[in-house]
């Protein structure tokens, strides 16, 4: 699958590299977990951005 690439992404967003708090990596995660973390994860962001569209 694409977690590693993901997680590798995830890595360079990190303030701190070491500190797996600040951007989590996305592990052993079943396909609706995944789904789940992505869709939170897009939502936060966008909110942040001000660009957020309730669906």
């Amino acid at each position: 699958m694409y977690i590693p690439i993901i997680n590798t992404i995830r890595k360079r967003a990190r303030m701190d590299k070491n500190d797996q708090t600040q951007v989590p990596d996305l592990n052993e995660l079943l396909k609706e977990q995944f789904q789940h973390e992505v869709r939170n994860e897009s939502i936060g962001t966008c909110m942040k951005c001000g660009n957020f569209w309730p669906s």
